[in-house]
């Protein structure tokens, strides 16, 4: 018997249906984006100047940037990914520069997978699926395990990077989708749950990942 809060079509199939092709539904995406990005900074700006940290505990002073943080990094992915939608670095252009939009791209992944094992994120991720009533309180630690082991998952995945570069691009989309499909269970397929920086991340990777194909046709295997 179905469950009746799975939505009929996961967020991933409902997106692949979609006109990713098209260049004006990306233009239209790319806006999107953008002002998603330029909100969330000024809504960030008055975040800081609106909280009166004097008041605040240690413990609370520090989540309150730990939450800047982790938003600044999921900036910084996206804005790498709308760069790499306009021109996706050679390898002659990376070698020799002062940065490396490889290295960087993978060490803000690196920070995005790393959150699963943050003790916050666990338990609002097991909070979320206890409303739902995947589990009880007292089996906790079953979720849990299954939550590090995605993270052990990706980290692997992130390890086994290889040296060429257009493949390293392509692993390293496919890893983005990945980690966005797994919030995206988390949310019960429900697109009014689902992060929208989620959602334009896997959007991106998707475009991104089909961009490199066509132009390399490499061998790489892609996940959905």
């Amino acid at each position: 018997m179905e469950d009746p809060r799975v939505p009929n079509m996961k967020i991933w199939q409902i997106i692949k249906k979609e006109d990713l092709e098209d260049q004006k539904e990306i233009e239209l995406l790319k806006a999107e984006i953008q002002q998603y990005l330029t909100t969330n900074v000024a809504n960030r700006a008055i975040a800081i100047d609106d909280q009166p940290l004097t008041q605040m505990t240690p413990i609370q002073v520090s989540g309150f940037f730990r939450k800047l943080e982790r938003e600044e990094n999921t900036r910084l992915i996206l804005q790498y990914l709308l760069t790499f939608l306009s021109e996706i670095p050679a390898a002659d252009k990376t070698r020799g520069g002062l940065i490396d939009p490889v290295k960087q791209f993978k060490e803000f992944l690196q920070n995005e997978v790393a959150l699963l094992k943050e003790e916050d994120v666990i338990k609002a991720i097991l909070h979320e699926t206890c409303k739902i009533g995947l589990h009880e309180p007292d089996n906790y630690w079953y979720y849990e395990a299954r939550i590090i082991d995605k993270c052990l998952e990706l980290e692997f995945m992130l390890n086994e990077i290889p040296d060429d570069l257009t493949e390293t691009y392509l692993h390293l989309f496919g890893i983005l989708k990945t980690l966005c499909l797994f919030w995206f269970a988390i949310g019960r397929e429900d697109v009014r749950h689902a992060r929208r920086s989620d959602i334009f991340m896997y959007k991106l990777a998707c475009l991104l990942q089909n961009k490199l194909q066509k132009e390399e046709k490499p061998c790489a295997s892609e996940t959905k």
